[in-house]
Formats: C-alpha cells, structure tokens, sequence
C-alpha cells in the first residue's frame, strides 16, 4: 500500500484469556521422527535450502532460503549477523522469528524440514483459516517449510556456572502458489540477547541501555518495507509467549506475499480500516461478505449493522466461535460500479469503518445457476455445490427454493420489479447441485424477461416478497411495501432470459404488436454512437471502441455460441454507451469476416436502444445494466428475426434498430513500442531507441492534456546495456489513470490510481478478469493452463482509445500497442511520434523542431528531450523511491555497432531465430538471448497484422433491393457489386447492375420494378421521353408561377401594411426537423388570457402586441381573440399554423401574413412529413384559395362571404402540404388550414372583426 512509511508496525496485543497447554498444541510436530534434518552444532552456522515450491515473499517468488542459526531466515544471502539491526535494512530480505544470538553449540538443537505431508498441511491450513478467515476462509496449501529451535542457549551462556536458560520456537512457512504464510509460535523464551550483544551473561536479558534484544519480524531489503513486532530489540520481545495477534497466546500469523507484510488479527485504530472477502459483487445481491477488522471481544453490548450501497441489514456473527468476523449480506443492486460497505458497532447509530466493493456484469460474474436444455420439454437449472453463499450463512442451509421472477419496467410510473412469479422447485437439496423443472413453467404470459433465483427454503414469499424501485426511490430500503426492497438474503441468481414461448407463430404475432407499440430508435448526431467496423478484422483491432459479444463468440466457449445467428461467426459491441442517450451498437460477421446486415439476414447486428451495460441515472427505466437491454433489444430481436427465421418478420425489427452499414466507421490510429524499445509511430515511421528512464510517449499539443501516455525504460538484461518498457501509465482526461508494470510474480501488475480515495490500489482480479471504473475498463489476460499467471492486459477509455500490452513468455519488458480515437488526430505528439498522416515529422523534439535524416546517435541525443521532467510524471512509484531512481546510471552507453562478431553468435543462429526480422536480429544480438529475439519478431508481426486488419475501407452503404424484386449481393464496400432481378410480371426500369466505386457512392441509377401491365417493356423509351418532356414542360410552369408569385407578393405587402392582422385566425405552432420531417412538438389553441409554453404570446383582441424568443431562434406569435373563443371555443375559418414574427404593418420579409397553398410536388425533398390534416368540410364556409390567400374588405377585415365549391367526402381528411416553407438553420415553417361550418358563426364573426378592427384603426 502507498504511503506504507519508514516505521515500526504496532499491531494490538490481545491478552490471553485462556492458558492452553502449549506442549500439546502450539508446536507443530517436529524431530527425527517427523524426517526433519538438524543443523550442525557450530556457531553463527547457515544452510541454504533449495524449495521444491515457490514461495512468494515481499511480493517475489523464491527458490532457495538460507536457514540461519541466529533465529532468522533469509532470501537473498547468508546472515551472519548475531546482533540484530533495526529494520528497515537495505540489502537484506529476512523472516526474523527470533532473531538473536543464539549458540547451539552450548545447548539445543535446529530442525527444518520442507512438508507435504497432507494431515500437517491441513493443520497449518486450519491456523491461516482461522486467522484470515474473511479472505482465505477455503485456503489450502501445497507446500510448507518448517524450522524449529529446540531448547537454544544464547551465545556464552555458562550452565555449569548459571542455571540453563533456553527459548524453544519455531517458524512455519506455507504457500499454495500465489499466497504465502508465516506462523511465528513460541513455547518458552527466557531469554533475548547474548553476551556479545550487551547482554546480561547469567539472564540473557536486554536490561541494559546498550544491550539489544532480539528482533522479531520481517524486512524486505529495500531499505523502506519492513514489519516489526512490537517490542522487538528490547527486554519486552520476551512477552511473545503470552501475547498473539490470532487470540492464542504465543501464536502469531502473518500474511507475507504482498509488497507489505499484512498482520492477522484485528485493530482497532480507524486507519487499518476493514478487511472483506471479496471485492466484486453480483449486481443481483445475495453475496455473503465477510468482514473484519475491529476488535469485537471487549466490546459490551455490542450490535452490529451492515450497510451496504445505503441498505441496512443486521450482520450475523458469533464471537464464541469467530471473534475476528461479521458477515453482511448484499442487497439487490440494478446497477453497476463501486458500493461503499459499513459497518456499525453500536446497532446502526454510527458507521465508522467502511471499505468499497466493485459490482460487475452478471455476464462475467461466476456463481450464476446455469439454465440449459434437458431435454425438448425440460430444463435443467445447476450450480456449483463447492463455493456458494449458504455457506457463509447464519445457519448450515441444506434445503434450498428455486423461484422464477419476472422483470418488468413501467415507464409511465418510472417503476421497476423482480416479481416473484412461481414456485419452480420448493424444498430442493442443496448438495445435489441440480434440478430439473418443466420447461413450460418458464414461460410467462404477458413477461417477457425472466430470471431464476435459488434461496434458503422458506425465504421467499412469492406472493409479497416483490423487489422494486420507483422514480422517487433511487435506493432500495427494508420495508413491507410494494414498492420497496425486502430483507437482502444470500442467493444464486441465473443469467436473465427470454420468457416468451418458443414457437414462430407466436413469435410473429408479439414481434408486429411489439413494433406498433415501440418507438424507432433514431441517434442524435451529436451522440457519436460508434458505426460497425466493415471488417472483422477491423472490430478485433478497435479494442477501445468494441468487445466480443459473450453469447456469439468465434469458436465460444458457450455451449449456445451464437447457435441464434446460424450467418454469423462472431459478434462485438461497443464497451461504453452512448454517451447523451445511451445506446449502443452490436456487430456482426459471417465466415468470410463481412458485416452482416439484417436486413439481409436474420443474423444480422443493430442499433441497441439500451447499452448492456446500463445508464445513468441509476434505477431508471431503460437504464439497468443487462436487463434493459434484454428488454428492449435482445427479447425483440429473438422474437421478430431468430425464433421466426424470416427477413419478413424480421423487418418489423430494423426498421425500429436499423443496421450499421459502416459507411461512416473511421479506425483507430496505432502505434507501438516493444522489446529493446522498438517503436513504430502513427503514420508507420520505424526506429530503436535504447532509452534509459522515464518518457513522454503520447501527449496532446496543447493543454488541456486529452491524454497522456508514459513508460519507464529499464535494462532488462544485466550488463547487456539492453533496455525495455517494464512500467507503461496512461491518463484520458480527467478519468482515473492506470499503470501496468512488470512484476516478478505475475509477470504484469495492473494499479488504478483512485481519483475519489487519492491512491494508488491494485485490483485483485481474483474472480474475475475486469476492473471497472467511470469512464474506463481494464481486462487481465491470462495463461491458458496457469491462471494465476497473467499474460497481459488492455485498457479500453470511453472516447475509444485503447492501450493494449503483452509480456511475452520469458519475456523481460512489456510489449506496448496503443490505439488513439480519430478524434485526436493532428493534436498529439511524444515519442510515438506526431500523428498527422506525414511522416516527415514524426522525429519531433518537445520544443517543435523536426529530425529529417538522422543518425542513430543524432536521434538518441534528440530525442531524450522527450525525458519527463520532475513534476511531470504520472508513474507510480513504489515506496521510498522517485523518478531520479530509474535514471541511467553513469556507466549506461546507449546502443553501439552490433554485429554476430563480437556477440559470439553466428549468423546461421541469427537467421534460423529471425529471418528477415530487423527487431529480432537486433534484440538477439544486444541480449545474446535468443527468446528475447524471437519475442521482438512476434510483436512485429502482431503490430502489423493489427495495422493491416484496421487499414481504411471505403463503403458505400446498404442497398436495398426494389419492391417487387430481389437482389444478389450482401457486401457493401468498395468494388462490390449488387444485381437486381425483378418479380414476373414486373419490369425493371434503372440499373441492373451497381457497384461500389471510389467516391463512396453506388454507379448507376435507382432501380424499380413496375408492374407489366401498367408498362410495356417495347414502350419504356417512348414513356421516358414523354417523361422528360413532360418534366420540362412542368418546369417552366413552374418558373412562370414563381414569378407571378413573386409579383403578388410585392402588391399583398403594400396592402398589408394597411390592414389589421387576421384576428379571427388562431396562430398555432409547431416545429418541423430538417433531417426527418417529423413533427417535435405541436402547440395548441388557447384563450388570449391563456399563455402558450412555447415562449408565445396572446394579445388583447386578437392583435398580435409582443412576442417572446424561443430557444431555436424563431420568433413566434398566436392570435386568439377573447370574445371569440370565449363565447363558443370553436376553431375560426382558418388556423395558421407557424406564420414567423405577426404583427400589425411588419414587413412580408420579416413575416407572412398569409398562407398559401400550393401543389405538394413543391415541397423541398428534406421534409417527408410535412403534411397536414384538415377537418371535415361538409359545404364548409372559408376564405378563397383560389389566389393563394385570404382577401379582405375595405375595413381590414377578411371577407369570409366567398364560399369553396363543397368537397366530397372522401376528402374530408385529404393531406395538405405546407403552405410556405423557408429554410432557416435546418428548421421548416409550416402552416395548415381548419375550416368552420357555421355561416350564423360566420357573420357574427366578421361583425365583431370589423368592430375591432376599426377600433384599432
């Protein structure tokens, strides 16, 4: 842990309670008859002992410890030492269990021995299990080493002359591989210096001020970490025989493979904080936690409360049994990210101690019940009998309940539900590990997303016990409502699933009543939901932006990989939602590595309304993590395209989640560095830089810094002069930085630098491979046969950028490849070079200058102004050392002429391990180590195939096929090409035939199929040529009525000046979208006291006085006269529906007055709904049309004496198009007419008109 300083570590001294007899229960078994081996009786003596096992320490694996005869056990070399020194010491890597001068040949003996034994094994299991019982409750070693000193004088003890005094204790060591263990147990210390460490010479005692008493404890040899006992070199290291960190006195048990020695035991001070059992939590609750940390015994009347995520639940413990632990159960959760856990020592008043858990995607979650098919009518539900949350509860639980709940969201009331459903298994056993239930007793009508869950028997009502959330509840609490969360209780809980029956009939009928109900998902463009990759190869490499999707997996290993999609091979969707309305993108590919679309296939990818991943806020409908998408996208897709098998079906669906035809996907820029530091910049520029320190890889040109990428150089083989990236970190924004290191244990560490805790913390990854965070995702890789071994790890950021970084096998430096959104293209510069799509000037200095042609040495000496300055660097640093640690030292030369001459390997060795492989050739020969050669060649090749596989592509877009026709060709991208044939009895007009060509457009023309009847193939000329003519002809019509138009419009300007706006009129709005020419948002009528929410404004008497700016630019007025639409509220004789800035005497530039109709072929191509519905006209009365306008009297009034011609009644509801659309920053005006039918209404209309209008006169 960071800020673990220069001290001595106090742990709380337990008092024994009981006296217990330590001959029979504190030593393990030791002697000659056990196989122990003895030291020699000679003083200040050692043995180095070769471990059949690793065994991890000061997070380092070792193979050989040096046994010492001066109570101590070190790693690095022989301790000769009999006095001991204060720790910390630089150089010295011990495990201290009494580290003193001791004298075996005046008394006692040393045994030590390495145990497989499996009863030992088994008991030095129970002490660690007893004494780390949160974490390593299921521990189980592999390996042990023993050490013993039986009856051991201090150096120049005289028995003959004073009574013998000796110590008896013993050091016990165990691992299983990944974590060690020290077991520190003391049977009799009487004494604790010898003579020559100041000593008392008849007591052994360190009474004195220059005596020093015997260390106890651990040192790392780094000169900064280091564990002590407290007491040690005093007189009071004697009190180890009746004080314990495990409440046994003379036991003490430490953990010791971390980079610091961790105490068992309990403390009380605030800042040791809490232990827990894991640190990654199902998203659905029901885990067990086990916390420690407090000290429980002593605490009078004591009560503790969990709280968990804001859920308080009481915590079950029993401190007769387990003084160290309390178990806290999670509650339901929905959402995804960091939970905080508390705990309370005093029921529930105060919470003072708390640590966070991670909650991850059910999909990556281990535990779950698996459902699977039994058979054509069962199901069979099983589950991991070894490790499930019963086993931490209250209670051995034997008996379990399988239920089924059905999930549901309500976005009217904002509500959402886990209802229990039915009773699928009632009093099932536990150990069986399985159940079989009736497969028609998981399918619900009217449900469509079902999810099993497995508790203790009798938990559950069904009837009541309903877990939900509501808009005004954003956390779950205890209570007996409807609305509210019941008591958190352990579970096991299945992925969720589709809950509709199987059959494509039934399939059809909810896909067309799911389709009218549900809304098409159309992306803002300011959303940047990511387009599909238009190759596979593409997805694989964009590993910022796209994840392998866990159910459709190339050669899955899920027994149901993509069984759905029978055309696809694999797909991926996008990491991060959208980022305003939180869609995401799912991808797919055939065999050939093509981007199926679905509306060519049935497996096909779409838009997601909902990221699987969820959204914030939390606890909204829509936004819950894996079930909304199911929901909304997954359950339509299998109902309308996988279950029905038909493109007919399957339309119902992509037109509401349309395909990405990948038309406008731009692939990430790359660049790498690897081996003896080979770097390979964005626009592909090649150089070796044999850097020694800390650098500058990437980082934008102006700040504020977008992102910042850095790597620390090392020698990586001793004396070769040969370096390597061994620690590489990176920050995007302002989002938690990561760094991944070398580590001699697990080949790569990962740490996240914890922006909301100020810290550097290293992810366990102990159940899953992932840590999440905001903003950012890290993914472990591991070795296929050791698990425990981590093989890389990929950090994917939200804008899409990504750091991809490998250790090879026996490799001694990181591999590097980062990939940069298109987003930063032309801002970013470093030693990866400046990203601009030239070259030339990618040998830039910090200061801006350019290297054109330079010499190796001359590119060194450049380029090392690249060397991070203090202050500027985001590396970690492990305790006690900076920046100024990792410079070069003064003898390091950078690179020098390598040649097989002086390196003493011949070139047949060079070509067999290289080939042509310039990095190779060179790592092989500064190393001398042919794997480190073979290893350079390797990433080369993977650099390349990845920048090859994301080389741009030109598309041009889905083509579909012509109605009544069909079309041969599913492949979009340049020099495809795509055939039409038409249906019998139809007739193709346009091109058979198109391809995709350089400009990202079709060639050809729009094909169509028209019926033979209505057009004879031997008159299809003689049609088109009438066509044309008949185009021209319409065309200076046209021209003609739009300069008519344009006269009209002069002379109705003047005349308006003089009149008074058309009061009667009601001015209504709306708004019509360029891009779609669907209507926003549609205003409607009101009294003139009564305001509009549009910003309009309503005016005394029908006279437009004032109106008030909207948000998209445009004025907007609305006429509504008092004493009209008070007296009968009935629509007046024609209603202008967005008529610009009205008012009296304006300019016709500045507003209409009036509308006008005119032929619907005129409206501009971008409004597609540009319609409006007039209301029924049975011989209604109304102003002319005939000129394109309302007339007017003398007085200013409209002259509503001139009645239409009575219209038929199919016409009643007839489309009319929009009267006067002008353009203005992608908005249209609209205006629609709304006739009246009361001619008594019509003239006590025009009378009060006049009135009125005289008056304002």
């Amino acid at each position: 842990m960071e800020g673990y300083n220069i001290l001595v570590c106090l742990i709380v001294i337990i008092p024994c309670q009981t006296v217990l007899s330590q001959e029979n229960s504190l030593l393990l078994t030791y002697g000659n008859h056990t196989g122990d081996k003895a030291m020699n009786k000679t003083d200040d003596s050692f043995v180095n002992v070769p471990l059949a096992f690793e065994f991890p320490f000061f997070d380092q694996n070792y193979r050989l410890l040096f046994l010492n005869d001066n109570g101590v056990i070190s790693f690095l070399k022989k301790e000769i030492d009999y006095t001991p020194t204060a720790f910390p010491l630089a150089d010295k890597r011990l495990i201290a269990p009494f580290w003193a001068d001791v004298d075996i040949h005046v008394a006692g003996d040393i045994y030590y021995r390495q145990e497989w034994n499996t009863s030992v094994l088994r008991e030095v299991d129970a002490i660690i299990r007893g004494a780390f019982p949160v974490k390593f409750s299921r521990f189980r070693s592999t390996w042990s080493f023993i050490a013993t000193w039986e009856e051991v004088a201090f150096y120049n003890n005289r028995p003959k002359q004073f009574e013998p005094i000796n110590n008896t204790f013993q050091a016990v060591l165990a691992s299983d591989g990944l974590h060690s263990f020290t077991i520190f147990n003391y049977q009799k210390i009487e004494w604790t210096t010898g003579l020559s460490s100041f000593g008392d010479k008849a007591t052994g005692s360190a009474n004195s001020d220059l005596s020093i008493g015997a260390q106890v404890g651990f040192n790392a040899g780094d000169g900064v970490n280091f564990f002590a006992v407290e007491g040690s070199r005093t007189q009071a290291v004697k009190n180890v025989t009746i004080t314990s960190n495990v409440n046994f006195p003379g036991r003490w048990v430490f953990r010791t493979d971390l980079a610091r020695i961790e105490s068992a035991g309990c403390d009380d001070s605030l800042s040791a904080g809490l232990r827990i059992s894991q640190t990654e939590v199902n998203m659905l609750g029901g885990d067990i936690l086990a916390v420690s940390g407090p000290c429980f015994l002593g605490i009078r009347n004591i009560s503790v409360s969990c709280r968990v995520d804001g859920v308080v639940t009481r915590a079950s413990y029993n401190l007769t049994e387990d003084h160290l632990t309390v178990h806290c159960v999670t509650p339901v959760f929905m959402r995804l990210g960091e939970a905080l856990v508390e705990l309370s020592l005093d029921g529930g008043q105060s919470f003072t101690d708390n640590i966070t858990v991670t909650i991850v995607p059910l999909e990556i979650q281990p535990g779950l019940v698996d459902v699977t098919e039994e058979n054509r009518i069962t199901k069979r539900l099983t589950w991991n009998t070894e490790e499930t949350p019963f086993d931490l509860a209250r209670e051995t639980v034997t008996n379990v309940d399988i239920i089924l709940y059905g999930y549901l969201e309500d976005s009217a009331s904002q509500l959402i539900e886990l209802r229990p459903i039915r009773m699928l298994k009632k009093n099932a056993r536990l150990a069986n590990g399985n159940a079989l239930v009736d497969e028609s007793a998981m399918l619900v009508d009217g449900m469509d997303v079902g999810i099993v869950r497995v508790v203790e028997h009798g938990m559950v009502d069904i009837e009541t016990d309903v877990i939900s959330w509501s808009s005004t509840t954003t956390k779950t609490k205890r209570s007996s409502g409807l609305y509210d969360h019941p008591d958190p209780i352990p579970a096991m809980w299945s992925l969720p699933f589709n809950t509709n029956p199987i059959s494509a009939r039934s399939a059809s009928l909810w896909c067309r009543d799911w389709a009218r109900r549900a809304e098409a998902v159309v992306p803002l463009p300011e959303d940047n939901v990511a387009d599909c990759p238009c190759l596979v190869s593409q997805a694989r490499g964009d590993k910022g932006l796209f994840e392998v999707l866990p159910s459709c997996l190339e050669g899955g290993s899920t027994k149901e990989s993509c069984i759905l999609r029978p055309d696809a091979q694999i797909c991926f969707r996008t990491r991060f939602a959208s980022p305003l309305e939180g869609r995401g993108q799912l991808c797919c590919y055939d065999d050939q590595g093509q981007l199926v679309n679905l509306k060519d296939s049935v497996s096909g990818g779409a838009l997601q309304s909902h990221h699987h991943s969820g959204f914030e806020p939390d606890h909204r409908v829509g936004n819950v993590p894996y079930f909304s998408n199911l929901l909304h996208d997954t359950v339509p897709w299998e109902e309308c395209c996988a279950k029905t098998n038909e493109l007919r079906s399957c339309k119902y669906y992509s037109s509401l989640r349309p395909s990405s035809d990948c038309k406008d996907y731009v692939p990430p820029g790359i660049a790498s560095v690897y081996g003896e530091p080979h770097l390979n910049s964005w626009d592909i520029r090649s150089y070796t830089f044999n850097g020694y320190g800390e650098y500058q890889l990437v980082a934008t040109k102006r700040l504020p810094s977008r992102v910042n990428i850095q790597a620390r150089m090392e020698e990586v083989v001793t004396g070769s002069g040969a370096t390597g990236v061994t620690a590489i970190a990176g920050q995007f924004g302002n989002l938690d930085r990561v760094q991944i290191e070398v580590s001699q244990r697990r080949d790569i560490d990962v740490w996240v630098y914890h922006r909301g805790k100020g810290k550097w913390i290293l992810p366990a990854f102990a159940k899953t491979n992932y840590y999440f965070a905001k903003g950012l995702e890290v993914e472990v890789y591991r070795n296929t046969t050791d698990r425990n071994i981590r093989t890389g790890a990929l950090v994917a950021f939200r804008d899409g950028s990504s750091i991809d970084v490998r250790m090879p096998n026996g490799g001694r430096s990181l591999n590097v490849l980062v990939g940069l959104s298109p987003s930063l293209k032309r801002t970013v510069w470093g030693l990866m070079g400046t990203w601009d799509d030239d070259s030339s000037n990618d040998f830039t200095t910090r200061n801006g200058n350019y290297i054109s042609s330079p010499s190796p040495a001359l590119l060194y000496s450049s380029l090392q102004n690249w060397q991070l300055s203090d202050g500027d660097s985001i590396l970690r640093y492990p305790n006690g050392k900076n920046g100024s640690d990792y410079e070069a030292p003064s003898h390091f030369v950078p690179m020098g002429e390598l040649t097989t001459a002086n390196r003493g390997i011949t070139e047949e060795e060079l070509a067999s391990a290289c080939g042509d492989s310039t990095p190779c050739r060179f790592d092989y020969l500064k190393t001398g180590d042919r794997r480190q050669g073979k290893n350079a060649k390797s990433a080369e090749e993977v650099e390349g195939q990845t920048r090859q596989g994301l080389t741009e592509v030109i598309g041009c877009g889905y083509l579909p096929p012509p109605e009544y026709g069909m079309k041969e060709g599913s492949v979009y991208l340049l020099g495809d090409s795509v055939v039409f044939t038409c249906d019998n009895d139809y007739v193709m007009v346009g091109s058979q035939v198109r391809t995709c060509e350089t400009s990202g457009t079709w060639s050809g023309n729009t094909t169509f199929c028209i019926e033979r009847e209505t057009v004879v193939e031997e008159d299809l000329l003689l049609w088109v040529l009438i066509g044309l003519a008949a185009g021209a002809l319409m065309s200076l019509c046209f021209c003609c009525n739009l300069l008519l138009c344009c006269v009209c419009s002069k002379r109705r300007k003047i005349r308006e000046k003089q009149k008074v706006m058309n009061s009667a009129y009601k001015l209504e709005a709306s708004v019509i979208s360029h891009s779609n020419g669907l209507m926003l948002e549609e205003t409607s009528s009101h009294d003139s006291e009564q305001g509009l929410t549009n910003g309009h404004v309503i005016t005394e008497n029908g006279h437009v006085t004032s109106a008030e700016v909207m948000e998209n630019g445009y004025q907007n007025a609305m006429v509504s006269a008092d004493h009209l639409a008070a007296s009968r509220r009935r629509s007046s004789n024609m209603s202008i529906r967005f008529a610009g800035q009205m008012s009296y005497g304006e300019e016709e530039e500045e507003g209409v007055s009036t509308a006008q109709i005119r032929n619907q072929l005129d409206i501009p191509p971008p409004v597609t709904h540009g319609y409006v519905r007039r209301t029924p006209s049975f011989d209604q009365a109304g102003p002319s049309r005939t000129r394109g306008g309302v007339r007017y009297g003398e007085d200013g009034a409209p002259d509503l004496s001139i009645r239409p011609k009575p219209r038929a009644k199919k016409n009643d509801y007839k489309d009319l198009p929009l009267s006067h659309l002008e353009p203005a920053d992608d908005q249209f005006r609209t205006a629609r007419i709304v006739e009246n039918d009361d001619e008594d209404e019509i003239q006590r209309i025009k009378r009060q008109l006049r009135d009125a209008s005289q008056r304002h006169l």
